[in-house]
């Protein structure tokens, strides 16, 4: 049996829920990403701003339809309850936009 390391367990479970394309999308536009494990092994992609964080998650997981979850967390949240929604059913060609435009407000949503 192969054993891995937590950081190669998220990353395995991250590519297994298709969030590949998303930090593809991200990394390309400039943005700094990491990972993060949500529960369960449920990963999303992080993007900080300041005092606050982005969360992508796919969107069908969480509401049952195609797309990119995209919701902002200030940074004491825990990923339970967001401070705001940026949108659902997000597609791949609007993704870096929805994500550079929370990182913009920040707070101020």
């Amino acid at each position: 049996m192969t054993e891995f390391t937590y950081e190669e367990a998220c990353a395995l479970a991250a590519t297994e829920q298709g969030l590949g394309p998303a930090h593809d999308i991200l990394v390309a536009g400039g943005l700094e990403v990491s990972l993060a494990q949500t529960g369960g092994m449920c990963m999303a992609i992080e993007v900080k701003g300041d005092g606050f964080y982005i969360m992508v998650t796919d969107g069908e997981e969480w509401t049952g339809d195609p797309g990119w979850l995209v919701c902002l967390y200030e940074d004491d949240a825990d990923h339970s309850e967001a401070f705001a929604e940026l949108g659902d059913r997000i597609t791949d060609a609007d993704l870096l936009s929805i994500v550079v435009g929370g990182l913009e407000k920040g707070l101020t949503i």
